[in-house]
C-alpha cells in the first residue's frame, strides 16, 4: 500500500510541475531591509531575493546585531550579542491576492555570537538548517511590508520574528 501511495503521489507532482514552474507574469528581483529579534537579541538585517517563478524563489539573507542581551548564570551576569549571521535559502510563495503572498521557506546559515562577563569574552560560530514561513502586503506595484518567522535547528536563541521593508525592482 505504501508503494502505490508513493506513486500516486509523485505522478501527482510530476503532472504538477509544468504549472507550478511557470515563469511569474511578474518574475523580480526584491529586497528588504528590516529588524529581527531573537529571543532577546536584536538584528538588523537585509536581504535580497529573486522570484522566478509564480510560487518559488531564492533569497540570500545578511544581519548585523545591535542590540544584546543579558542572562543570569549562577549568579554570574553574561552579556550575549549576535555579531552577525548570514543564510540562503529557497522560498515557496502562495499568492493569496495580487497584493499578499503567503510564503514558506527552507535554507542554511551561520551565526556569529559573543559572549562575554566582567574580564573576559567569547566568542563563537555556528552553521544550521533553517525554516519559517511568513506574509509580506504591498501597499503598491513595488513597497510593502513583510513580517516572518525563522526557526534554527538547536540552539537556545532560535526563534526569530522579524518585520521589513519590501522593495520589489
Amino acid at each position: 500500500m505504501k508503494i502505490i501511495v508513493a506513486a500516486a503521489s509523485a505522478a501527482l507532482l510530476l503532472a504538477a510541475a509544468p504549472a507550478a514552474f511557470a515563469a511569474a507574469p511578474d518574475s523580480q528581483v526584491y529586497g528588504t531591509v528590516g529588524y529581527a529579534d531573537s529571543e532577546g537579541l536584536g538584528v538588523v538585517q537585509a536581504r535580497l531575493g529573486y522570484r522566478f517563478a509564480t510560487y518559488f524563489g531564492v533569497e540570500a539573507e545578511a544581519g548585523v546585531g545591535v542590540k544584546e542581551d543579558t542572562v543570569h548564570m549562577s549568579g554570574v551576569s553574561v552579556k550575549l550579542k549576535e555579531q552577525s549571521q548570514a543564510a540562503a535559502y529557497g522560498v515557496a510563495f502562495l499568492p493569496v491576492s495580487p497584493k499578499v503572498d503567503l510564503f514558506a521557506r527552507v535554507g542554511y546559515g551561520t551565526v556569529r555570537a559573543k559572549a562575554s562577563v566582567p574580564g573576559f569574552s567569547a566568542s563563537d560560530n555556528g552553521d544550521d538548517w533553517a525554516y519559517g514561513v511568513g506574509a509580506q502586503f504591498f501597499f503598491d506595484d513595488h513597497n510593502g511590508l513583510r513580517a516572518d518567522y525563522t526557526k534554527f535547528s538547536t540552539g537556545d536563541y532560535s526563534n526569530t520574528w522579524s518585520v521589513a521593508y519590501v522593495r520589489k525592482f
